[in-house]
């Protein structure tokens, strides 16, 4: 798969997203302009700094509570994807993804072209799909918590259809199958019954399993998965299922129809965090309004004066800026120290087991370099799972180049 964008430390947390966003991304790439790699983000730590790092949940609740009670479009299809790829028709890496982004595209240093793994048409192990929720519209999602109106809900805030696996039968290769079959990087682990059991993810198969040499295709699904996960029901407030999430760094929450009965869905924060922000920018009738007046915060903060705001921009649009303004710098500065590269590295002849293990420890990608030190490419935890576990591969054999996304331009 060729050329995954990078971008640029210069960067701010917004236009980062609208970028991962309109590729279906999951992880970005950050280098200098001359090419020289700085480290790399992902689509849950941006939002985490973003919506304050769960310390205060002041700032976030007023996010979430006021942007979305503006109109929106009622959701998205598809899912987010690792490793600058995207999501969809059997395709990763590189590439737009075509119509219908409600978010603006940001220009990127490099556009690559779309390879994907073939996903097996028919997944095993899995269980016939569960009725979603009814769309609502946006103006009736997240609303000041008043007890004299009614609750919003997690159902509204319509949680996508889960990957359900039989935990009894089914090994993680079965496993991988089927959530590569679904382009899902994660899954629920279900009794004979439906009840909720565990969950299991991309990063879960990548430390758990290969990164400690086990053999996928004899391991059980359930040694493989985080059991009993924190759950919501359908009926629980929204706004309180947000918190739980940035506060325990979930991007990913089951939901189910009552404490201990059948799964039925699933959120995913950071798709809750694009509808929001599709929201604020959509109520300025322009995809450029946060854009705008971040350009402004930064230009105060720095004694410059600014512009003064124009009136339509009110002081929602004004403090949601300033929740996305910090840069791709600020936000690597956060993750080791001055000079460290924030990311793991390995070299083009290592293999994907050596490559899991960094993966492992290091919790996020693992950015591969030629032997000159320059980007040669990425791997994460979902290519791990799509391109290695699910294609029957052996980790101690396959060299990361050959299931990397290669080749990144990051001039």
């Amino acid at each position: 798969t060729a050329s995954p964008d990078c971008t640029l430390p210069e960067a701010t947390i917004l236009e980062t997203l609208h970028t991962m966003h309109d590729n279906r991304y999951q992880h970005m790439p950050v280098t200098t302009a001359s090419g020289e790699l700085l480290g790399v983000v992902d689509a849950l730590q941006l939002a985490y700094v973003a919506l304050g790092g769960g310390a205060d949940g002041s700032a976030a609740d007023s996010f979430w509570e006021s942007a979305l009670q503006l109109p929106g479009d009622g959701g998205e299809s598809g899912r987010g994807s690792d490793g600058g790829s995207r999501s969809g028709a059997g395709s990763d890496a590189g590439g737009r993804s075509e119509g219908g982004a409600s978010l603006r595209t940001v220009n990127s240093t490099a556009v690559g072209t779309a390879l994907g793994a073939t996903a097996p048409a028919q997944p095993p192990h899995e269980l016939p799909p569960i009725p979603r929720p009814p769309p609502v519209a946006m103006a009736a999602l997240l609303a000041e918590e008043d007890p004299t109106q009614p609750q919003r809900t997690v159902a509204q805030l319509r949680p996508a259809k889960p990957v359900l696996l039989y935990a009894k039968g089914t090994s993680v290769l079965d496993a991988a199958r089927a959530m590569a079959a679904k382009r899902a990087d994660a899954a629920l682990v279900v009794a004979a019954d439906g009840t909720l059991l565990g969950i299991v993810t991309d990063t879960d198969v990548s430390r758990r399993v290969v990164a400690k040499s086990l053999d996928a295709s004899t391991l059980g699904v359930a040694e493989a998965m985080t059991a009993s996960p924190k759950t919501v029901t359908s009926t629980q407030s929204a706004l309180s299922a947000l918190r739980t999430m940035v506060a325990n760094h979930f991007r990913h929450l089951p939901v189910v129809e009552a404490k201990g009965s059948a799964a039925s869905g699933l959120l995913d924060l950071t798709r809750c965090l694009y509808h929001a922000i599709t929201a604020l920018e959509k109520a300025q009738q322009s995809s450029d309004a946060l854009g705008s007046v971040i350009s402004q915060v930064r230009a105060e903060a720095a004694g410059g004066g600014g512009a003064v705001a124009d009136a339509a921009l009110d002081a929602l649009l004004a403090s949601a800026a300033q929740m996305f303004a910090p840069t791709l710098g600020d936000v690597l500065a956060r993750t080791g120290g001055e000079g460290d590269v924030g990311c793991a590295t390995v070299g083009t002849n290592e293999t994907v087991r050596e490559a899991a293990l960094l993966m492992s420890g290091a919790r996020r990608a693992v950015m591969v370099l030629d032997e000159e030190g320059g980007v040669a490419g990425i791997l994460t935890s979902r290519d791990v799972l799509f391109r290695v576990v699910a294609a029957g591969l052996s980790a101690d054999t396959t060299n990361v180049t050959s299931v990397m996304t290669a080749s990144p331009d990051c001039t």
